[in-house]
């Protein structure tokens, strides 16, 4: 590990262009081809293989032990997915004790009931799925009793996970992965701004603000010094849940964004990304400009109906505490920059 500051870092370009060529494959592996989200940039290709899949039962497997999770005998694992495209499928999972995954779409009908039925013991998702499940669930979730919560991807509002915690009395784990690399670290259960590394599998650097991530467990894609585009620092030492190693903090590779309304509240502004999911944009930036007032930029040729689109965005508003919203709709001149910023509160 005391030579890796001597090479240089693996750039999101350069793995674009070359992620073909970092394979190591070894005899007959099977293969498939992953797409990532592009959360800090352009989406990128990456080659996966059974084992990648392993590995993320195994750290789940972790988690488990480290919160001290009971699971009832063949747990169910659901994946509750709030993307647009409502991919939903059912598998067994014989790596969490005979168990079963199932992938639940909130854009299929009557996903609450469905949810309900399937009986989650973990039930993950993203902030975007959690707060579509608190808005749905107001009478408790009866018959919902998951015995752990996982959220990934975005940013983790800390008073989006204090309601999520106090309605299912229930541990949360929230987590930073790359598909290009996998599970990365952890939010510390005493502290959760602090970020665990997932010791051994990967080692975690800061160069400039950026973190970069080597993977250490045995991949048919080794990556060093991978340039995440998140930022961070790091911090060696003892954390005070008794975690020894090494933390990722001052962490905002998944940026915070809260719009305020009149009465100083702050909203959570993955509240909203529910509405946006439903339409068929690629780039867009909404900004809250006044205390009422936001300005939604679009791509000049985003096929979309603008007037409709305000209407119901100045209605979510509405239901999440401003008085007489005004949203402004405007397509930019030229294309938007490859990864704007999709939120952006007041200044």
């Amino acid at each position: 590990l005391d030579d890796l500051p001597r090479l240089p870092p693996l750039g999101r370009d350069e793995y674009a262009a070359r992620w073909q060529d970092f394979a190591d494959v070894d005899g007959d592996a099977e293969l498939h081809v992953a797409t990532s989200s592009g959360s800090t940039g352009q989406a990128l290709l990456c080659l996966r293989s059974g084992y990648d899949g392993v590995h993320m039962w195994a750290v789940l497997r972790f988690w488990i032990e480290q919160l001290a999770v009971a699971l009832p005998a063949r747990p169910r694992l659901v994946l509750l997915d709030a993307l647009p495209g409502g991919l939903e499928y059912s598998l067994r999972a014989p790596q969490l004790d005979r168990g079963a995954l199932h992938r639940l779409s909130t854009r299929r009908p009557r996903p609450l009931e469905r949810l309900r039925r399937s009986r989650p013991a973990i039930l993950s998702s993203d902030p975007a799925g959690l707060h579509w499940l608190l808005g749905v669930s107001s009478d408790g979730a009866p018959g919902l009793a998951p015995r752990l919560l996982l959220s990934s991807a975005q940013h983790l509002a800390p008073a989006l996970r204090q309601a999520v915690v106090a309605r299912f009395s229930a541990p949360l784990v929230d987590y930073y992965a790359l598909t290009e690399v996998g599970p990365v670290a952890w939010s510390c259960p005493v502290d959760p701004r602090r970020f665990h590394v997932l010791h051994p599998d990967v080692w975690v650097e800061s160069e400039g603000g950026e973190l970069l991530v080597t993977r250490l467990r045995d991949s048919l894609l080794p990556l060093l010094r991978y340039a995440t585009g998140d930022r961070g620092a790091i911090e060696d030492g003892t954390c005070g849940c008794g975690v020894v190693g090494r933390s990722i903090v001052a962490f905002t590779g998944r940026k915070e964004c809260a719009f305020v309304t009149p009465d100083g509240r702050h909203v959570d502004a993955w509240a909203l990304s529910w509405l946006f999911k439903d339409l068929p944009l690629v780039r867009f930036e909404l900004a809250q400009t006044g205390a009422e007032r936001f300005q939604l930029s679009l791509d000049p040729q985003a096929a979309i109906d603008v007037a409709l689109l305000a209407t119901r965005l100045q209605r979510v508003l509405v239901r999440l505490g401003f008085v007489a919203p005004i949203v402004d709709v405007r397509r930019a001149a030229a294309p938007l920059p490859a990864k704007p910023r999709p939120f952006r509160p007041l200044s």
